[in-house]
């Protein structure tokens, strides 16, 4: 069972700018060896699980490729980690493109896999990006719309 107490808050600090997502979703992508961990992590938007009818978070931080290892398993790009920010509001920079992280390094704090209804992840996560950073913890219980194919 998830930590009641384990929240999301991944602090972001783009320039001058610094704001916090605080709500992770987790999607599952099956993999031979065990299902690689898709994370999209939030600020604004609606907490339920995204749909092509969700409103439009204000920023989005997606954790792709994560292998879904043991508590204490720590994974980085070499392992094919991958990290996107978009900034759907602007208020890190003004278009709306996405920023690759150039270096992210994630550890798994605690995860269930199975039943599928019933799996959560708590990560942390550290991500450099050319024009900033983002750090913290992320809890993110799983939606069914996020699962890969």
């Amino acid at each position: 069972m998830q930590d009641a107490g384990t929240t999301t808050a991944l602090a972001i600090t783009w320039g001058s700018h610094q704001l916090t997502l605080n709500r992770a979703q987790l999607g599952l992508e099956p993999a031979d060896g065990g299902p690689f961990l898709y994370v999209e992590a939030h600020l604004g938007g609606a907490p339920e699980c995204p749909s092509n009818s969700s409103p439009t978070p204000d920023q989005t931080f997606i954790l792709a490729n994560v292998p879904s290892g043991p508590a204490g398993s720590i994974y980085t790009m070499a392992d094919g980690v991958r990290g996107t920010l978009f900034d759907f509001a602007g208020t890190l920079w003004p278009d709306v493109r996405p920023a690759s992280a150039v270096a992210v390094q994630v550890t798994v704090v605690q995860r269930v896999l199975e039943p599928a209804a019933s799996a959560f992840v708590v990560l942390d996560v550290n991500a450099t990006f050319d024009g900033g950073t983002l750090s913290g913890r992320l809890a993110a219980p799983h939606c069914d719309s996020l699962d890969g194919p």
